[in-house]
C-alpha cells in the first residue's frame, strides 16, 4: 500500500506542534491577479472544496459548521428549533444563524511563485463562474498542469458596497503551470489535504 509523504509531514508537523506552513491568498483591491489553480486530490472528482461557516456568532470569525462532517451541531438544533418555532422573530434569527458556504482552492500566484501553493477561498458566485469554465469544452480543463490556463481574477469595491467584487476569466492561451518540471511535482505535492486546512 502506498502512503502520501506530504500526508504523513503535515500529520508529523501537527504532532509536534508546528505549522504545516499552508498560506492563504486573497485577491487585492482594484488590481487584477493571475493565479493557476490546481486540484485538491479529493475522492469525489471534484477539484475544489466547499465547507460551511457559521457567521455573526459572538466575535468569531467564522465557525466551521460540525454536521458536515456527521459531528454533533448545537447550532444547527437551534436553527431547527427555530424553524419549528414559525415566528417571525425566529424566522429573522434563523437567516442569521444559516451556514454561509465559502469554497477553497489551491492556487500558485503568478508573480509570488516563490510562496508556493497557496489556497484560495471564494463564494459562491466564483465558484459558479469557475465551474461554468470547466464544463465548457472550449476551454477545458484548466487545472491541468501541462494543458490548463492560468486565471485573471478581478477585484473590485463599487462605493456603497461591503465586500469587494470579484469576478475570474481564463487566458486564452494553454500553457504549463511550470517550465521546471521539478518545480511543478513540488507544486502539485505540496498541495495540502483538504482536511488539514481548518
Amino acid at each position: 500500500m502506498a502512503f502520501d509523504i506530504n500526508a504523513i509531514r503535515n500529520k508529523l508537523a501537527k504532532l509536534q506542534g508546528k505549522q504545516t506552513g499552508t498560506s492563504y491568498w486573497r485577491p487585492q483591491e482594484g488590481a487584477d491577479s493571475t493565479v493557476r489553480l490546481l486540484s485538491f486530490k479529493t475522492d469525489d472528482g471534484l477539484p475544489f472544496k466547499e465547507f460551511h461557516f457559521y457567521y455573526n456568532i459572538g466575535k468569531n470569525r467564522g465557525i466551521l459548521a460540525p454536521y458536515q462532517f456527521g459531528k454533533p451541531d448545537p447550532i444547527q438544533e437551534l436553527i431547527t428549533k427555530l424553524r419549528a418555532d414559525g415566528s417571525d422573530e425566529s424566522k429573522e434569527l434563523c437567516k442569521k444563524l444559516y451556514p454561509k458556504m465559502r469554497v477553497y482552492a489551491p492556487v500558485v500566484v503568478r508573480g509570488e511563485e516563490e510562496k508556493g501553493v497557496q489556497i484560495w477561498g471564494f463564494g459562491k458566485t466564483v465558484y459558479s463562474e469557475l465551474y461554468t469554465m470547466l464544463a465548457d469544452e472550449d476551454v477545458g480543463d484548466i487545472t491541468d498542469p501541462y494543458t490548463g490556463r492560468d486565471i485573471t481574477v478581478s477585484s473590485i469595491k463599487t462605493a456603497g458596497r461591503q465586500w469587494a467584487t470579484t469576478s475570474v476569466r481564463p487566458k486564452m492561451k494553454q500553457s504549463q503551470l511550470s517550465s521546471d518540471e521539478k518545480q511543478m511535482k513540488e507544486w502539485i505535492d505540496s498541495v495540502p489535504e483538504t482536511d488539514t486546512l481548518f
